[in-house]
């Protein structure tokens, strides 16, 4: 009698369970995983949560359903012993039709081991024996296999008929009519399946489900004229980072509660009487101007900025409840004349011409100095410095690439359509709590527009202001969908 090494049966289940996986979960997880990448990183927004997380949610799949393939092979395959009868030799093995394995335990009656041979094929190992016995005698017994449930009635059984010895006459025949077989099975344990083989592969679906509904549910949602304008958030796509835009923003001021939205602290100036030394915004207007442009929020239902990437330089030309006056401005401007800005982005209006502040637009435009400003929303003529030669004159179009009703027009300037409908803001209710409301005005499309204009500048190789005059001016202006298409 000869046993064989015990941890086989697990190392056999293992290399059944490692086959099952290769061929249905890693396969579908793969495909999967690969499908919502290839979803989530060629949007226009790039990828809703880091790869590092869908690497981590790939693998900690696969580990649960391997250990899941493991536990059902282990609770539901017919788990017995059999004693398998031949002409020369008797086998006690675990058996399995899916283990593909025969072999536990080698007894041979009336001789002894010649040799024994395992051979192993992918998950399939079969025994070969040799023996050291008469092969008349050995041809004369039948060939069985019949089952037991427990490893050790197999065992007895098997040490029973290995003390058989057979009446033998002189011809070396068998008398007895067939050897004494133990009382056993001959048909093997159905497939087993409880409750308990199934409670790994329901805890592995919540937790898939759960994992899934949370990827889902922290998936960011841009605005709406992301798409359309082919804005992105994809770093890859921002242009290079150390290529900064700098945008002066004249407006009400900031919000020192919003400085944890932007990459690059804002720098400040009070050009009002007021004189405040350190950020604020009496309004809100501003703040939202500056967060549309270049918030970098990666939270979800936040305000996100078009160029996260600018450095914003913030102006206050409005006092406390939103009013200002020429000299204001015209110290603003100024402030500026003696700068390094890029972009000024100027979301107000005045219904009258100023020639002081036309002079110092002036300037500004003659040092290339890009200038933006909103038209204003109410179905008149624009407002100044809208309609100044100087600025580009932006307007409010809606979401199906139209001028929104409300924008100013002109007859005698073109105005410049941008989204600036049922756009996102973060404003602050009585109890101090910041929540998003949408609002509709051409300020925001300015804002909007700066942003965009920014991206162009550093993703734009031979960018200058007559380049974009001339594609402002161009038949090109506008994709299909009646949306600014430079970027796409």
């Amino acid at each position: 009698m000869k046993r064989l090494d015990d941890k086989f049966t697990y190392k056999t289940l293992l290399k059944c369970s490692f086959s099952f996986w290769l061929v249905t979960a890693f396969p579908f997880s793969f495909l999967y995983i690969g499908f919502i990448l290839l979803l989530d990183f060629t949007s226009v927004n790039g990828p809703s949560i880091p790869w590092q997380y869908y690497l981590l949610y790939y693998f900690g799949f696969n580990v649960c359903t391997f250990l899941f393939i493991i536990w059902f092979l282990w609770m539901a395959l017919p788990n017995f012993f059999h004693v398998k009868i031949e002409h020369n030799a008797y086998i006690v093995g675990n058996h399995s039709r899916i283990y593909g394995r025969e072999l536990e335990l080698v007894i041979t009656p009336f001789s002894t081991i010649q040799s024994v041979k395992v051979v192993r094929f992918f998950l399939i190992t079969t025994v070969k024996i040799r023996l050291k016995k008469e092969e008349k005698i050995a041809r004369q017994y039948p060939t069985r296999t019949l089952f037991f449930e427990r490893k050790e009635d197999a065992i007895a059984a098997a040490e029973a008929f290995q003390n058989y010895h057979p009446t033998i006459d002189e011809n070396g025949n068998i008398i007895d009519e067939q050897p004494p077989y133990p009382e056993m099975n001959e048909e093997p344990p159905k497939f087993k399946i409880t409750f308990c083989t199934f409670i790994p592969l329901i805890l592995l679906i919540l937790v898939g489900s759960l994992i899934g509904v949370s990827v889902y549910t922290s998936r960011i949602e841009y605005p709406w004229y992301f798409d359309s304008l082919g804005v992105t958030h994809r770093q890859e796509s921002l242009g290079d980072p150390d290529e900064t835009v700098d945008v002066a923003v004249l407006d009400s001021g900031l919000a020192s509660w919003s400085l944890p939205y932007f990459k690059r602290e804002p720098t400040y100036y009070d050009a009002t009487s007021e004189q405040t030394a350190s950020f604020t915004d009496g309004t809100g207007h501003g703040t939202n101007v500056a967060l549309l442009i270049a918030s970098a929020s990666t939270k979800k239902n936040s305000i996100y900025g078009v160029a996260p990437l600018v450095h914003l330089h913030i102006i206050r030309v409005m006092n406390s409840v939103g009013l200002t006056d020429t000299e204001t401005i015209h110290k603003g401007l100024t402030y500026c004349k003696n700068q390094d800005y890029d972009i000024i982005n100027m979301s107000f209006g005045r219904k009258r011409f100023d020639d002081t502040i036309e002079e110092d637009l002036k300037e500004l435009k003659e040092k290339g100095v890009i200038l933006n400003s909103s038209v204003g929303d109410n179905k008149e003529e624009f407002t100044y410095p809208a309609s100044s030669s100087y600025t580009y004159a932006v307007q409010t179009q809606d979401e199906n690439g139209k001028l929104d009703a409300n924008t100013n027009t002109s007859s005698t300037k073109q105005g410049i359509l941008c989204p600036g409908e049922n756009i996102p803001l973060l404003r602050r209710n009585a109890e101090g709590e910041k929540v998003l409301e949408k609002d509709t005005a051409s300020s925001y499309a300015c804002a909007i527009f700066t942003g965009y204009v920014s991206l162009l500048m550093v993703r734009q190789k031979d960018f200058s202001l007559t380049w974009l005059d001339t594609q402002l001016k161009s038949d090109t202006l506008y994709n299909k969908d009646s949306f600014l298409g430079i970027l796409k």
